[in-house]
């Protein structure tokens, strides 16, 4: 099996390029529509990753096999216990929307530490799409009021995540409690790479993922 939609995504706010969130929120759409509303349950998504930027829309080519794909925009893993899913997003320069986006909305930020750390509450009552803007959003801001490091970090992006429980996406009109905490940091010149762990806890379940930043310490 094998199919290719077009992308509809917006660029949030005054982003010159299209979040990673957004990307990841329109292959669960992608999959909705080729494989039914049910093909979460259960489901791990096991990683999605973006290769390079997108600043416009395209296609997202699904596939139940590994795929040879040149040069994909990002990249997508799911598993269940009755089938694999592959998709590969492409940027092929169509328009693009701009919508707007007031980030702090999506979470509220209870506790910040001063080493990668921090918890939030997921508030219930939203629609799916708005955890993973949730999960990025909280991040971003762990990592601009980290003082790990020996100056602030800028140019903070979304590299990647594993490790998914799909129930995060199914459940989303529940309240979750999100805390997350700093698994490794590698300094690589004048860049920080970061791997940072999230555990999910509401009422009737647990979840866990891991997400990967990159950023720079910020020259004057």
């Amino acid at each position: 099996m094998r199919c290719e939609l077009p992308s509809d995504l917006p660029k949030l706010g005054h982003r010159p390029y299209i979040q990673g969130g957004s990307i990841f929120n329109g292959i669960l759409d992608a999959c909705d529509r080729s494989f039914g509303p049910t093909w979460l349950q259960d489901a791990v998504i096991s990683s999605f990753k973006l290769e390079r930027e997108s600043v416009a829309n395209g296609k997202f080519v699904l596939s139940d096999v590994k795929m040879a794909s040149v040069e994909p925009n990002a990249t997508f893993v799911a598993r269940s216990p009755s089938k694999r899913i592959f998709v590969d997003y492409f940027d092929e320069g169509r328009p693009v929307r701009q919508e707007p986006y007031d980030e702090e909305s999506y979470y509220r930020v209870v506790q910040l530490g001063s080493k990668l750390e921090g918890s939030f509450t997921f508030p219930a009552g939203r629609p799916r799409e708005d955890f993973m803007r949730a999960v990025v959003g909280a991040n971003k801001r762990i990592h601009q009021e980290t003082t790990r490091f020996a100056a602030p970090l800028t140019r903070i992006q979304f590299l990647y995540l594993t490790g998914l429980d799909a129930n995060c996406i199914v459940r989303s009109s529940q309240e979750y409690e999100v805390r997350i905490h700093n698994v490794s940091a590698q300094e690589r010149g004048a860049e920080v790479w970061t791997m940072n762990h999230v555990n999910v806890r509401a009422r009737n379940f647990s979840a866990q993922l891991r997400i990967c930043y990159r950023a720079a310490r910020q020259t004057s």
